[in-house]
Protein backbone atom coordinates (compact mmCIF):
# COMPACT_ATOMS: atom_id res chain seq x y z
CA UNK A 1 0.00 0.00 0.00
CA UNK A 2 1.02 3.18 -0.66
CA UNK A 3 1.40 5.86 1.73
CA UNK A 4 2.78 9.79 0.97
CA UNK A 5 4.70 11.88 3.39
CA UNK A 6 5.29 15.35 2.83
CA UNK A 7 6.78 16.26 6.39
CA UNK A 8 8.77 15.11 9.09
CA UNK A 9 5.51 14.83 11.70
CA UNK A 10 4.13 12.39 9.56
CA UNK A 11 7.23 10.27 8.76
CA UNK A 12 7.37 6.79 10.55
CA UNK A 13 11.40 7.58 10.40
CA UNK A 14 12.25 4.65 12.97
CA UNK A 15 11.02 2.57 10.17
CA UNK A 16 12.41 4.71 7.35
CA UNK A 17 15.83 3.75 8.86
CA UNK A 18 15.31 -0.30 8.52
CA UNK A 19 14.94 0.51 4.97
CA UNK A 20 18.03 1.97 4.32
CA UNK A 21 20.03 0.25 7.55
CA UNK A 22 22.84 -1.15 4.27
CA UNK A 23 23.51 2.53 3.16
CA UNK A 24 23.81 4.40 6.19
CA UNK A 25 26.07 1.59 7.98
CA UNK A 26 28.57 2.15 4.76
CA UNK A 27 28.30 5.77 4.86
CA UNK A 28 28.90 5.56 8.34
CA UNK A 29 31.97 3.12 7.60
CA UNK A 30 33.36 5.82 5.29
CA UNK A 31 32.52 8.72 6.88
CA UNK A 32 33.65 8.22 10.55
CA UNK A 33 36.03 4.95 10.15
CA UNK A 34 36.93 5.26 13.78
CA UNK A 35 33.76 5.13 15.71
CA UNK A 36 32.34 1.27 16.59
CA UNK A 37 29.70 0.53 14.29
CA UNK A 38 26.73 1.15 15.95
CA UNK A 39 27.78 4.97 16.77
CA UNK A 40 28.30 4.84 12.54
CA UNK A 41 24.90 3.82 12.27
CA UNK A 42 23.72 6.34 14.81
CA UNK A 43 25.58 9.24 13.10
CA UNK A 44 24.15 8.36 9.47
CA UNK A 45 20.71 7.94 10.81
CA UNK A 46 21.51 11.59 12.68
CA UNK A 47 23.08 13.09 9.74
CA UNK A 48 19.82 11.41 7.40
CA UNK A 49 17.35 12.82 10.16
CA UNK A 50 19.12 16.44 9.58
CA UNK A 51 18.79 16.05 5.91
CA UNK A 52 15.34 15.19 5.52
CA UNK A 53 14.11 18.44 8.31
CA UNK A 54 16.41 21.02 7.23
CA UNK A 55 16.84 20.57 3.02
CA UNK A 56 14.77 17.89 1.79
CA UNK A 57 11.02 18.58 3.44
CA UNK A 58 11.93 22.31 3.16
CA UNK A 59 11.43 22.39 -0.49
CA UNK A 60 7.77 23.18 -1.97
CA UNK A 61 6.53 19.59 -3.53
CA UNK A 62 8.99 17.20 -1.85
CA UNK A 63 7.42 14.06 -0.35
CA UNK A 64 8.38 10.60 0.56
CA UNK A 65 6.37 7.55 -0.85
CA UNK A 66 6.66 4.56 1.41
CA UNK A 67 5.27 1.27 0.29
CA UNK A 68 3.81 -0.37 3.12
CA UNK A 69 2.88 -4.09 3.89
CA UNK A 70 1.45 -5.05 7.18
CA UNK A 71 2.15 -1.97 8.10
CA UNK A 72 5.29 -1.42 7.82
CA UNK A 73 8.02 0.14 5.70
CA UNK A 74 8.97 -2.17 3.19
CA UNK A 75 10.57 0.10 0.11
CA UNK A 76 10.57 3.93 -0.05
CA UNK A 77 11.28 6.84 -2.18
CA UNK A 78 11.58 10.76 -2.65
CA UNK A 79 10.39 12.74 -4.82
CA UNK A 80 11.77 16.41 -5.39
CA UNK A 81 11.15 19.05 -7.59
CA UNK A 82 14.14 18.91 -10.71
CA UNK A 83 13.70 20.95 -13.68
CA UNK A 84 10.48 21.08 -15.20
CA UNK A 85 9.69 17.80 -13.47
CA UNK A 86 10.30 15.70 -10.36
CA UNK A 87 13.33 13.78 -9.60
CA UNK A 88 12.89 10.11 -8.06
CA UNK A 89 15.85 9.37 -6.03
CA UNK A 90 16.76 6.89 -2.75
CA UNK A 91 15.01 4.34 -3.76
CA UNK A 92 15.54 1.43 -1.23
CA UNK A 93 13.77 -1.71 -0.08
CA UNK A 94 14.39 -3.41 3.24
CA UNK A 95 17.25 -6.28 3.28
CA UNK A 96 14.86 -8.76 3.94
CA UNK A 97 12.25 -7.56 1.77
CA UNK A 98 13.72 -7.84 -1.78
CA UNK A 99 13.25 -9.71 -4.44
CA UNK A 100 9.90 -9.51 -4.18
CA UNK A 101 8.45 -6.30 -6.33
CA UNK A 102 8.24 -4.32 -3.31
CA UNK A 103 10.44 -1.47 -5.66
CA UNK A 104 8.42 -1.95 -8.97
CA UNK A 105 4.96 -1.77 -6.98
CA UNK A 106 5.60 1.49 -5.17
CA UNK A 107 7.35 3.11 -8.02
CA UNK A 108 3.67 2.07 -10.43
CA UNK A 109 1.80 3.34 -7.47
CA UNK A 110 3.88 6.89 -7.43
CA UNK A 111 3.59 7.25 -11.59
CA UNK A 112 -0.28 6.34 -10.94
CA UNK A 113 -0.15 8.90 -7.86
CA UNK A 114 1.50 11.26 -9.96
CA UNK A 115 -0.81 10.99 -13.50
CA UNK A 116 -3.90 11.38 -11.66
CA UNK A 117 -2.95 14.93 -11.15
CA UNK A 118 -2.07 15.42 -14.38
CA UNK A 119 1.17 14.96 -16.35
CA UNK A 120 4.56 15.38 -15.18
CA UNK A 121 8.14 14.62 -15.97
CA UNK A 122 9.71 12.10 -13.91
CA UNK A 123 13.38 12.11 -13.71
CA UNK A 124 15.91 9.49 -12.04
CA UNK A 125 19.90 8.79 -12.19
CA UNK A 126 20.84 5.61 -11.49
CA UNK A 127 24.68 4.76 -11.08
CA UNK A 128 26.30 2.44 -13.85
CA UNK A 129 27.15 0.19 -10.78
CA UNK A 130 23.10 0.18 -9.23
CA UNK A 131 22.03 -3.50 -10.20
Amino acid sequence: MLKIVRNMGQLPFSDLMRVYAEENLALGRRRWPREPQPRQLALAEEDFREYLETVFFRQEGALYALWLREDRCVSALRLEPYRDGLLLEALATAPGQRRKGYAGALIRAVQEMLLSQGPVRLYAHVAKHNT
